[in-house]
Formats: C-alpha cells, structure tokens, sequence
C-alpha cells in the first residue's frame, strides 16, 4: 500500500496546530509501520494555487503518476488524531469493497454538524443532513467533505478528470456561487 497524504493550500503559510498535528500524525503513523511490520509508504504532497477543484485535480494526477495506491485529502484547517490513518487503513482492508472512507468532523460553525451526507435528494438537487452516526464503526453514506478522505487510486482511475469540480449554474445564479462543493461533486458524480 502506498498512500500519499495529499494537501491543497492556497495560504502563504501552513498553520502551526495543522502543522503539529500532521507531524504526529506521520510520526505515529511511521512508528506504526515499523511496529507491525506494515507493508506501507508514507508520502506528502501539497498543491498551491487559488481554485480548491483544480488544486485537488492536480495532486491526483501527480499521485496518479507517481504510482500511490491511496490518496489521502487533508485539509489545512483542520487537526487529526495521531492514529487516524491507521484507523483509516483498518476500515479499508476490513471494508474492500469501500473505495472511499471518510473521517467523521464536523463543520467549523454552529449547529457543528457531521460533513457527511447519508443520502442525496434529487428532487430538491441536495445533500441531505445527517444528525446521527456510530461513532466506532464504519457506515455508509453518499456524499462527505474532503478534509478528511481517502480514496484508491484504482477507483479515481475509472474516471477521466476531472475528478473534482465545483459545480455551478450560471443561468439560475449569475454570480456563479456553486450549488454543490468539489467535494460532493467528486462522490456524487463518482458514485452513479
């Protein structure tokens, strides 16, 4: 398994709590490689850049071309537990048939909802909220946000890109404010 930790930033600078946490993160992780005798690679890749979809588009192709077997989406605003790929890691190989796995966070304002969706609406075009979720084991939902998100390369290679892509229409909204995230776009249009 080789999965590359993939980081799109359009900042001067990276923040010093997602800096600490991602060097425990990797830290942890390399420790546990080791330990168990794990047959992985760990690598980083960050993509700056001012558009978030075409940042994401990018660090898949250069994943893609550097032969990784699992893309792992972090956002810069956000901390992770030290172990989180390594749970990660555990739901992929007891769940193969999961060509996608989320971390559970919430959103950064109140009500401090899960960025899961469990269903996708097509009469009203939207994600449907989620409230309740175990909190130890996986389940499945349609949509989540990327801040926390791993995907196999084999799934993203089924799809010509792009993969992510915000999704706007300028007929109904002329100043072009997108109706679905990159993110969603990503498992929605992936997951038909």
């Amino acid at each position: 398994m080789k999965i590359v930790i993939c980081v799109p930033h359009n900042y001067s600078h990276f923040e010093k709590p997602f800096t600490i946490s991602l060097l425990e993160v990797i830290t942890y992780t390399n420790w546990w490689i080791t330990e168990t005798k794990q047959e992985i690679e760990l690598s980083f890749l960050t993509q700056d850049g001012f558009l978030l979809d075409q940042m994401r588009n990018l660090l898949v192709r250069d994943a893609l071309q550097l032969d990784q077997t699992h893309i792992l989406f972090l956002d810069s605003d956000m901390t992770f537990p030290k172990n989180m790929v390594r749970l990660m890691v555990e739901d992929v190989n007891d769940n193969p048939e999961a060509d996608v796995v989320s971390g559970l966070y919430t959103w950064k304002k109140p009500p401090f909802l899960p960025h899961v969706y469990p269903s996708f609406d097509e009469e009203k075009q939207n994600f449907r909220v989620g409230g309740q979720f175990p909190l130890t084991s996986p389940f499945w939902v349609e949509g989540a946000g990327t801040g926390c998100l791993m995907i196999k390369a084999e799934f993203l290679k089924k799809f010509d890109p792009p993969w992510f892509k915000f999704e706007r229409d300028f007929e109904t909204n002329p100043y072009g404010t997108p109706l679905i995230g990159e993110d969603l776009y990503f498992l929605l249009l992936h997951s038909q």
